[in-house]
């Protein structure tokens, strides 16, 4: 699903980071991508709670420290699921066209993409 006209790949809208990345090994192919993984829900969350409670992380937080994820060498971010689910982890999605708004909802998924 495509959410605006930021890059895509293969029909899904891509975060891309720019800046220098850090390699380990010089080679004349590049394969590798330094990726940041993110729980959304974990990442900066905003209230204490249970291994199974939602702890109110969100994409708006995420996009406040995109320049430090660049500066620590990563060019690229994965993100747990998003949409709206039952679960904390949000694996078990009920709506792929709508981001949680517990997360921000699309309209943080939006200035997340933009902010890249």
């Amino acid at each position: 699903m495509v959410l605006d006209d930021g890059p895509t790949e293969n029909g899904f809208n891509v975060l891309k980071l720019s800046g220098p990345v850090r390699r380990i090994r010089e080679s004349r192919r590049r394969l590798f991508r330094a990726i940041y993984g993110i729980f959304v829900d974990r990442f900066g969350c905003k209230r204490e709670g249970g291994p199974r409670d939602r702890l109110g992380g969100d994409l708006y937080f995420i996009i406040d420290k995109l320049s430090y994820i660049k500066s620590m060498g990563f060019d690229a971010i994965y993100l747990t699921p998003v949409f709206r689910a039952m679960s904390y982890h949000r694996y078990d999605v009920i709506d792929y066209l709508n981001v949680d708004d517990d997360l921000g909802g699309n309209k943080a998924f939006k200035e997340l993409l933009r902010s890249s």
